[in-house]
């Protein structure tokens, strides 16, 4: 589990680990924290303003610090579907 606030204040990612193949993660379903070629909005659940502020000072260097092989899955296209 990867705590990833902004877009909601409890929104969390889930890691997924296969133990066969290591102790790392070797993906990751970001819901709708990350969408396809975007971010989701930090206006819904807080201020935009703080929404956004956690957002790219808390959540997406957590997401950036994660192995490079770790592949991404989002929760939806870009935009709303």
């Amino acid at each position: 589990m990867l705590h990833v606030p902004g877009h909601r204040p409890e929104q969390i990612n889930l890691l997924v680990r296969d133990r066969s193949r290591g102790e790392e993660p070797w993906c990751i379903l970001t819901a709708d924290f990350l969408l396809v070629g975007d971010v989701a909005r930090p206006d819904l659940a807080q201020q935009g303003a703080e929404g956004a502020a956690t957002l790219f000072r808390e959540s997406l260097p957590r997401l950036l610090s994660l192995p490079d092989f770790v592949e991404v899955y989002p929760g939806h296209v870009a935009g709303s579907t």
